[in-house]
């Protein structure tokens, strides 16, 4: 029998169980041309690096499908509706107007993403324009034991987020330097159904305005640089801490017996920042040589006092209307290095530009893998774009 539901203090867990258990334009420019877009774009760098401060990915569920083939590794190298989810400053790095949907699972934790984005670099010779929205469904289960009860139990959650933006690209200096901003509006979820099919939260669910910012330089054409920041308004509190699991009143449970098996440790909205630098051995996106670092200062915050870092490389080679990429990476997660991951990634996808009055194609499919950790877990995404060139 289910004891009569009464309030009671979220789950605390035990430390030596919580560390067992519980642990992401090419140009060329000369004298005072060169120094000042060095010099701004530096400067704008090392502004938003110490005002950001940090996360790997700002949309639960959904990262895109180019960035998940490429480990994570593609802030730099981002355009259109890409950039629109990883570095709202790219998306005025090429010139089209593009519209895309997106999907991701997450296979272990049976979580599904969705977006569509559209992205208008076309209209203005400076200004970019994006707009999208994203939504996560995920059933994810969590195990535990009842207080009395001879054995465990599983319980299956349900989690959702969506959210919707508003992405703006400045072109401030040609050729070299862009800036961007993402006012959005974001929201969360974390619910379950007791034995009386009486639907509960088990966290408070959350309502937010974020805004994200970033900024990207290129150098002669030969190499790209970004920094991002992300949900520097809006962030949210992970689902559960080293600490303290969520609220599953009006089960009443036996003390360490909290199990969260594949519920995300991480926050859904994470305050953090992120730097990239894409190489371009032919001054062009034909093949790209990425690396990214991240960093999220939400998560890991109100128990270890700890800043999750992740860093990934990647390389993109575009062989006609055929784009190779492969990636990977290490993800710190919290502290100590029992549930840090090592991940690799891989995809393929077609892009067809749109030359002047014609449609192009853009379509991905990719694939990320954690290959340690306490949960390794595996992640599947496509999609598919048309790009449009009206010949302006």
């Amino acid at each position: 029998m289910i004891s009569p539901p009464r309030t009671s203090a979220p789950v605390r867990l035990p430390r030596s169980q919580a560390r067992t258990c519980l642990r992401p334009l090419r140009s060329r420019a000369r004298g005072r041309g060169l120094g000042l877009g060095l010099g701004l774009g530096l400067g704008l760098c090392l502004s938003l690096a110490l005002v950001a401060p940090s996360s790997a990915s700002a949309n639960p569920g959904l990262e895109g499908s180019r960035n998940l083939a490429l480990g994570g590794a593609t802030r730099a190298s981002a355009t259109g509706a890409s950039a629109y989810y990883t570095n709202p400053a790219a998306m005025s790095m090429s010139r089209s107007i593009e519209i895309a949907t997106d999907y991701q699972a997450a296979i272990e934790r049976n979580s599904h993403g969705f977006g569509i984005a559209a992205v208008d670099s076309m209209n203005s010779p400076r200004v970019a324009l994006g707009l999208g929205y994203s939504t996560m469904i995920g059933v994810p289960k969590v195990g535990f034991q009842e207080l009395g009860a001879e054995s465990g139990r599983e319980l299956k959650m349900n989690h959702r987020a969506q959210e919707v933006g508003l992405g703006l690209s400045i072109i401030i200096i040609k050729n070299w330097l862009v800036v961007g901003v993402k006012p959005k509006y974001q929201n969360s979820s974390l619910r379950f159904v007791d034995n009386d099919e009486i639907r509960r939260d088990a966290q408070p669910t959350h309502h937010a305005f974020g805004v994200d910012v970033g900024a990207s330089m290129s150098i002669l054409g030969w190499v790209n640089l970004a920094v991002v920041g992300y949900n520097l308004s809006g962030p949210k509190e992970p689902a559960y801490t080293a600490d303290t699991g969520p609220k599953l009143d009006p089960f009443e449970l036996e003390p360490g017996s909290f199990d969260p098996k594949h519920l995300p440790r991480i926050s859904d909205y994470p305050r953090g920042f992120a730097h990239g630098i894409a190489v371009l051995p032919f001054r062009s996106l034909r093949l790209s040589i990425n690396f990214d670092g991240a960093y999220d200062v939400t998560t890991y915050a109100a128990d270890d006092k700890f800043i999750r870092k992740t860093y990934g490389g990647s390389g993109e080679y575009i062989l006609g209307k055929l784009a190779l990429r492969l990636g990977g990476g290490w993800d710190s997660r919290g502290r100590g290095s029992e549930d840090d991951r090592g991940y690799i990634s891989a995809g393929l996808g077609v892009v067809k530009e749109a030359t002047p009055g014609k449609v192009g194609l853009v379509a991905t499919v990719g694939f990320r893998r954690d290959l340690s950790g306490l949960t390794p877990e595996t992640y599947l995404g496509a999609n598919i774009g048309l790009r449009f060139n009206p010949g302006f």
